[in-house]
Order: structure tokens, then C-alpha cells, then sequence
């Protein structure tokens, strides 16, 4: 078991996402923000508004990234839903996801 984590949590942190991938994140990104950045404007629920200072900006944005971004990625993406490459049922796939997803909403 501890095996299986490790190898999850190696090939999560070394795999580079092939030029396609990134091409196809930036483009959901850019909807994304496109279709919510006008409504969550428009609602009040973001705020426009210059940081104080430049390191200000870069201490918030690293933490934003490590805490909860990457830390929850990787404990409840990474660790607790096998990996494609794995052969489990999709049953087991599944269920997994179900884990995970009710765990991350508790």
C-alpha cells in the first residue's frame, strides 16, 4: 500500500503535461474566466483591488498555491484515486472517487 501512494504521489510530481495538455488547461481557463469573472464582478463576490505592495501579491498567490491548492490535490486527487495506468475495475475507480469527493466536501 504505502508502495502504491508513493508511486502516485512520484509520478504526479515528475510527470510535465505534454504541450496539448497545456494548450487545453489555458483554453478551459480562459472560458472559465470569461464566463465568471463578469458575474462574480457584477454580484460583488470579487473585488477589484490593487495589492499594497508587490511581495504582498507574491506571498498571498504562494500560499493560495500551496495551501489548500496543491496540498488538496495531492491528498485527495493524487493519493486516494488510483491512477489511470492502474488496473482497477471502474466499479473501484468509482468508489474511490466517491471517497474522496465526500471526503473533501466533510
Amino acid at each position: 500500500m504505502i508502495q502504491t501512494l508513493a508511486r502516485r504521489l512520484t509520478n504526479a510530481i515528475l510527470t510535465i503535461p505534454a504541450k496539448r495538455d497545456w494548450v487545453w488547461a489555458i483554453a478551459l481557463l480562459l472560458i472559465y474566466g470569461a464566463v465568471f469573472l463578469p458575474i462574480g464582478l457584477a454580484t460583488g463576490f470579487l473585488q477589484w483591488q490593487l495589492p499594497s505592495s508587490l511581495w504582498l501579491a507574491i506571498d498571498v498567490l504562494l500560499r493560495a498555491l500551496l495551501m489548500p491548492g496543491l496540498s488538496e490535490e495531492l491528498f485527495f486527487r493524487v493519493l486516494l484515486i488510483p491512477h489511470p495506468l492502474e488496473s482497477v475495475s471502474l466499479t473501484t475507480r468509482g468508489g474511490w472517487i466517491g471517497v474522496s469527493w465526500i471526503s473533501f466536501v466533510l
